[in-house]
């Protein structure tokens, strides 16, 4: 009987240490998966592959089918099928991101993309940090500097906002990082892995810098 005791009691220790380590192990696991794409070369990165994945599912906003793209100089709010908090990745989301020049920090905060219900997305495009109750839970990113320019079609006219039922032709991203604040600029084509990197802040419109002029630049150095 003794003997059947002690062996119960020296099972359940090992069960339990067992599950504590695993549980720690989880957390440890955890906090990896949600600091690793919040540097500032990786919360960029993560903006290009969600740009390069955006779902174009359409869905009734106010009586009209539309995609879930919308946008401004300084944030953006889309349906995308790249997570950052999902194992796999390949879950579809609405991601925010949201740049404040004073604090110089780039946030970022996904919520699960649900067609049916696509209030989500219009509560989730006027979410900043701090004006929200509970989740989404934003991480930030230092950024000394951080702009988006959307397109409709020609590429030397971009506009400094996106609201439409279609996802803009190509999306320009400038940005400086805090650690190396050389600007820094590309050019992406939402659904499409064809990226165009330049050296510079590329601007377009408005007189500035056309992401057109600098490629051809870029090409004659060549």
């Amino acid at each position: 009987m003794l003997e059947l005791v002690l062996a119960t009691f020296i099972s359940t220790l090992i069960i339990g240490i067992l599950a504590v380590s695993l549980g720690f192990c989880l957390r440890v696991w955890e906090r990896q998966q949600h600091q690793k794409p919040f540097n500032a070369p990786r919360i960029l990165e993560l903006l290009k592959m969600q740009l390069a994945q955006f779902n174009a599912t359409e869905v009734n906003i106010d009586g009209r089918n539309s995609v879930l793209m919308e946008g401004t100089k300084h944030s953006l709010t889309l349906a995308t099928d790249q997570s950052v908090r999902a194992i796999s990745g390949g879950v579809p989301v609405i991601a925010r991101y949201f740049f404040s020049p004073r604090e110089k920090k780039l946030y970022y905060a996904e919520i699960p993309f649900d067609p049916h219900h696509p209030e989500t997305f219009q509560e989730m495009k006027q979410l900043n940090p701090g004006n929200g109750k509970g989740p989404p839970l934003f991480f930030s990113s230092d950024m000394e500097d951080f702009a988006l320019a959307y397109s409709g079609g020609d590429k030397d006219t971009f506009n400094d906002s996106w609201e439409g039922e279609a996802p803009p032709k190509a999306v320009m991203i400038n940005w400086s990082e805090i650690e190396a604040p050389t600007a820094s600029s590309c050019l992406i084509y939402p659904n499409s892995l064809f990226t165009v990197k330049f050296e510079g802040p590329a601007k377009g419109g408005s007189g500035l810098d056309s992401p057109r002029s600098r490629g051809r630049r870029e090409r004659r150095r060549r």
